[in-house]
């Protein structure tokens, strides 16, 4: 966090500037955006700045490119969405349909697997499907989607696929050269970032999209998604957030270019989470006053994230969270903008869920306390 801070405050303190003009302090703010677009599309693992759109936030992106989109779409077009995804993931495309006439499909997961399933959206898919809208990782359950290969089918039927990979990326590698997809949006603020938002996007696709921007704004990319003045010192942010991942990845003792140093990080970060999920959810599991929504296994990371989530038969959940809050124990509580799959799982409208998050600086002694504080709060 502190390399992030350090890049934050010396744009206020060195490089306050306009851009496009020949000062030293404007040339070198010109160079900090084309670096922070360039290490972006690295981390992302694509080879072309060109695809990166940065913004406010992942949700905000997402309701720009339905109308970037929104001419490629009419009555007769289809667009699939899920009871999985978080809200950002939905409303964005229901508007979309009701502006341009498109027809609604809607995608269930599995409450077995507690995934998106193949055969489920073969059923859905045909020749009017126009767009599939998924998430990598449910922000309920922490399942994880197997993507590449729902990509696969979609992409088949002629659809575009845009993948919310928010939840994904704080806990693993990402690599869009490989998955398929034609959007992937992530929050750099979830992965130790500022608060900005990331959509990657297929050259090929953006080039297609309709922008909304003053006359005078470039029609290059990635110049014609940049709406107004970029906030100079969040992309140094995001480049002070790379930096902290090239110095994870030394630490784990590799010493070869930025994106080799990424994924070098990521093995680290993959290793410790697994480890403390696998002992946090065998012991949320031995607790029957409480019920585990999810994968009820973390031996294999790549099944679920780090994220759980779960109710209580006394619906005692706000009194919970509030006693968490008082121990100095941070949760979620509520339904936080996982509506769809609240609904669809029967949850509480008012009590809703829990959700406790582990990350690569979490530790087993921090898990004791808050194991200790929910038994006390459950049992007292």
């Amino acid at each position: 966090m502190s390399r992030l801070i350090d890049a934050v405050s010396r744009v206020y303190l060195e490089h306050n500037s306009y851009t496009g003009v020949f000062n030293s302090y404007s040339v070198e703010i010109d160079e900090l955006v084309s670096r922070a677009y360039e290490e972006m599309a690295c981390f992302l693992g694509s080879g072309d700045s060109g695809e990166i759109i940065i913004g406010p936030n992942a949700t905000s992106l997402t309701y720009q490119l339905t109308r970037n989109l929104a001419h490629l779409f009419g009555p007769g077009d289809e667009i699939i969405v899920t009871h999985m995804d978080h809200e950002g993931n939905i409303s964005p495309w229901l508007q979309l349909a009701e502006d341009t006439g498109a027809t609604i499909r809607w995608l269930s997961f599995n409450r077995d697997t507690w995934r998106i399933e193949q055969d489920d959206l073969t059923l859905l898919l045909n020749e009017h499907t126009k767009l599939l809208a998924l998430n990598y990782v449910s922000n309920l359950t922490g399942a994880i989607n197997e993507v590449e290969a729902l990509t696969k089918l979609a992409k088949a039927a002629g659809a575009l696929v845009f993948i919310d990979g928010v939840q994904y990326v704080p806990h693993h590698l990402v690599d869009v050269s490989t998955m398929g997809c034609d959007f992937f949006a992530c929050s750099p603020y979830k992965f130790f970032g500022p608060h900005l938002g990331t959509i990657w996007g297929r050259r090929s696709v953006l080039e297609q999209c309709r922008t909304y921007k003053v006359r005078t704004a470039s029609d290059n990319l990635p110049q014609r998604f940049i709406v107004g003045v970029p906030p100079f010192e969040l992309l140094s942010g995001l480049l002070g957030m790379i930096e902290y991942f090239e110095m994870l990845g030394r630490l784990a003792g590799d010493s070869g270019d930025k994106r080799s140093l990424i994924s070098s990080a990521y093995g680290l970060v993959e290793t410790h989470e697994k480890q403390l999920s696998e002992f946090l959810l065998g012991e949320l599991n031995a607790i029957p006053e409480i019920q585990m929504l999810g994968p009820g296994q973390a031996s294999d990371n790549r099944m679920r994230a780090p994220i759980f989530s779960f109710t209580h038969t006394g619906n005692k959940l706000g009194t919970l969270a509030k006693t968490f809050a008082d121990n100095s124990i941070f949760c979620h509580w509520g339904r936080k903008f996982a509506n769809e799959a609240a609904n669809f799982l029967k949850t509480s409208p008012t009590e809703g869920f829990i959700r406790i998050g582990i990350t690569h600086y979490s530790t087993v002694s921090e898990i004791d306390v808050m194991l200790e504080c929910l038994r006390t709060s459950l049992y007292r």
